[in-house]
């Protein structure tokens, strides 16, 4: 067409290919991607503690990964009337092709001020590193100490890392024995098991435990892992009549997490924040305060 040889553009007659219909969506068995605050509680409660900063920043403020992992100390604005992040920079991991930072995001929407609820205030100021350098990154991952890199440094942040953390969140709330120490694991799988005719006496299960290690077991250890379980409401003593270390002990019946059934949280590329974000009618992100 620029240059005179045909009259019109003949790919304006092709129609754009159409979305293929989701059958979820049809028979409206679509899981929501959105997740209330009282949902978030939960999930952030099986974030270990170094995490719980950069989670509750996701959820409050909806940044994708690479924009919260290049967020620098000049574009956090905290004292203002309204506190704000500017979205700018931000770091992209390419695989083979490498991992760096970009000075802007995919596209100009992705250039904004993002408000802040006072809990992701708090979080993002507990991740502000010391000095005033205006460069310094304000999320990072966990201190150095391994091969060639000092202890206290500040790492930049691990998309793997992160995801890995939000699946094993996940995991927790899947099967709650997962955060478990080995050892109240193999008990709670021996109190499952049902084979040795129903509740099992501390000396009980020390000795099935020893039949399967390579060292004796002590009945201390077997009545801290069974502790270990009463407090995560997996076990209790089955005879009331007796204390916890002469009684027989049963496993609970644990339901699954709501959480889980209602809202798709399959991998960490969900864009989590959608829960705790209402967008307006401007397109402005507003937070909503988490209690």
């Amino acid at each position: 067409m620029d240059e005179g040889a045909i009259d019109a553009n003949p790919v304006r007659k092709v129609a754009p290919p159409k979305r293929r219909v989701d059958p979820e969506e049809v028979f409206g068995a679509v899981k929501r991607r959105a997740l209330t605050p009282e949902e978030a509680g939960r999930l952030l409660a099986c974030v270990p503690r170094f995490w719980s900063d950069h989670l509750s920043t996701l959820l409050g403020t909806g940044l994708r990964f690479g924009e919260l992992a290049g967020l620098r100390r000049r574009r956090v604005h905290l004292g203002r009337e309204l506190p704000v992040v500017e979205v700018g920079p931000t770091r992209y991991e390419a695989g083979r092709f490498g991992s760096g930072f970009k000075p802007r995001p995919k596209s100009d929407a992705g250039i904004r001020q993002v408000p802040l609820a006072p809990l992701v205030v708090e979080a993002i100021r507990r991740q502000l590193p010391p000095g005033s350098d205006p460069d310094d990154l304000v999320f990072t991952g966990p201190g150095g100490g391994g091969p060639g890199v000092p202890r206290g440094t500040r790492t930049v942040l691990s998309r793997n890392n992160l995801r890995r953390t939000y699946q094993g969140a996940v995991a927790k709330l899947a099967d709650p024995a997962a955060p478990l120490r080995p050892t109240a694991r193999r008990i709670l799988l021996i109190l499952r098991d049902g084979r040795d005719g129903g509740p099992q006496g501390v000396d009980q299960l020390a000795a099935r435990l020893t039949a399967t290690s390579r060292r004796p077991i002590r009945p201390a250890t077997v009545a801290a892992a069974l502790d270990e379980l009463h407090a995560a409401g997996l076990a209790a003593v089955d005879d009331h009549d007796q204390g916890e270390l002469t009684g027989r002990w049963a496993a609970l019946p644990v339901a699954r997490d709501p959480l889980l059934d209602a809202v798709s949280a399959y991998t960490f590329t969900c864009r989590l924040a959608y829960g705790l974000t209402c967008r307006s009618s401007c397109g402005v992100s507003i937070p909503v305060r988490l209690s």
